[in-house]
């Protein structure tokens, strides 16, 4: 397995700034977030840029910026747990049927659900 110093090439195209605009702001992305958790808007930000000559769209810088908070920092990333990893606590705040079983007991009028005889339904004959 090479090492990242024998690959001069690699590591200075790595420094060079990207061409296209998704990869300008991903490469600005620590610059761009710092600015937004210091309370700038994401207007101002790109008045900031543009002023720089970075012409990117509010839209785009918007979608931009929504796409690399969803996907995070790389080294926080998690795998997907694995198989069997998962457990789900058994309550009645997980239960999916939960909301049934409340309307079921507490149904207005009258229901018959077939459990009782004919005696108990109708009385004595």
């Amino acid at each position: 397995m090479p090492r990242t110093d024998d690959l001069p090439q690699l590591a200075e195209f790595a420094a060079e700034v990207p061409k296209r605009r998704i990869g300008l702001i991903r490469h600005l992305w620590p610059s761009i977030r710092a600015c937004l958790d210091a309370g700038h808007s994401v207007r101002a930000v790109q008045a900031r840029l543009n002023a720089d000559g970075l012409s990117i769209p509010y839209s785009t810088l918007c979608w931009a910026i929504a796409s690399l908070r969803k996907s995070g920092p790389a080294n926080e990333r998690t795998a997907p747990p694995k198989l069997g990893e998962i457990r789900m606590p058994k309550s009645a705040e997980n239960d999916p049927l939960a909301n049934l079983h409340r309307i079921i007991q507490s149904r207005p009028g009258f229901e018959y659900n077939g459990t009782m005889s004919d005696e108990e339904l109708f009385g004595k004959k």
